[in-house]
């Protein structure tokens, strides 16, 4: 598909190849040998951490709110000037809205998915979308594949589909169909910013011609908070993703992305894509434990797991550390939340939480 027509070399098919086979082989092991039983805990640090979200939650949609009002915009290009204050707004509204789609409060539902409908019409659909199939993942889990909740699923998941593209992209498709190239416009979408990128990037990045100056040193030094300010002079980009877009991929403009495993075996060769893989399943396996074992960060830790498993191959090693690293700082503001916020203060803004 355009602007991607270049043919795949055998570097490529090689990764691509250890991969599946891989992922086959590791699927097959833990099926044998996982053993999973949800199990559910509800006491008054699992209802203090849920209140807390909400009202977190509320907290930073308020500001989001008040602060396009300021400026006149709500497209996420615009909010640049919020810093840190998009990402607890993105991380709290997704919790919310799945600790408000777990529980019996019909209120609640609606007030947590606020903050979801304003990611997907700030242009910010990432988390939206991780929201909705967090959720949909714990709503359908263990569920028959021919059924009328199947066919919700996939009502919802076409509804997620136009919601993801639709803000963005409508414009474009109302003026590809009045040319009447909506076709051919609809496949270079669908095709080459999607699949088409994450596939030249690939292609291109394990090509025997391309002599990369990215090291595994650059990334683990550029990821450590502070430390990179100081330690980063004498490497290059600490992102992969910045390699395609100065040496690879130079000129397309649409979210370059990266590609995880295609910067795995630049830095390991075929042992890197190996040994990544592993790390990758096994951090996926304590994600889904932590899950079914009815802690109360689970809405968290589907939200890392849906990210690893749905974002991974479009990103570099350097995003997926730092949603690792999101995960602890989350986890930790928690627990300090718990410790300094005395109980009685934290308004119970659902009563099936208590």
């Amino acid at each position: 598909i355009p602007p991607y027509t270049r043919e795949v070399i055998p570097d490529a098919r090689i990764v691509m190849g250890t991969l599946i086979v891989g992922i086959v082989f590791i699927v097959m092991i833990l099926d044998k040998i996982r053993t999973l039983k949800y199990v559910f805990h509800s006491d008054n640090y699992n209802n203090f951490i849920k209140n807390v979200s909400f009202n977190y939650s509320i907290l930073f949609t308020i500001i989001i709110i008040v602060n396009a009002l300021i400026i006149g915009s709500i497209k996420k290009t615009d909010f640049g000037n919020l810093g840190y204050f998009l990402l607890l707004f993105q991380y709290f509204g997704v919790v919310s809205f799945i600790y408000a789609w777990t529980s019996n409060s019909t209120i609640w539902k609606i007030i947590g998915t606020i903050p979801i409908v304003i990611l997907f019409i700030s242009g910010a659909r990432a988390y939206a979308v991780i929201a909705v199939i967090s959720l949909v993942m714990i709503l359908f889990y263990n569920q028959k594949i021919f059924s009328m909740k199947s066919l919700k699923l996939i009502v919802i998941g076409f509804i997620v589909l136009l919601a993801s593209f639709v803000p963005r992209y409508g414009s474009r498709i109302i003026e590809a169909k009045n040319k009447g190239t909506l076709i051919s416009y609809l496949s270079i979408m669908i095709g080459s910013y999607e699949f088409g990128q994450i596939s030249y990037n690939l292609n291109v990045s394990v090509d025997p011609n391309y002599k990369s100056k990215h090291t595994l040193k650059a990334v683990l030094i550029g990821s450590i908070p502070i430390a990179n300010r100081f330690l980063m002079d004498d490497l290059e980009m600490r992102r992969f993703h910045e390699h395609i877009e100065r040496y690879l991929n130079p000129g397309f403009g649409y979210a370059l992305g990266g590609t995880f495993w295609g910067e795995s075996y630049v830095i390991g060769g075929i042992g890197g894509v190996i040994i990544n893989l592993l790390l990758i399943f096994l951090f996926i396996e304590w994600l889904i434990k932590r899950i079914f074992s009815g802690n109360v960060f689970y809405p968290l830790y589907m939200l890392t797991l849906v990210f690893f498993v749905f974002y991974l191959p479009r990103n570099d090693i350097f995003i997926m550390i730092a949603v690792v690293k999101n995960l602890l700082i989350f986890l930790l503001i928690y627990h300090i939340s718990f410790k300094l916020i005395p109980k009685y203060r934290i308004p119970k803004v659902n009563k099936s939480f208590s």
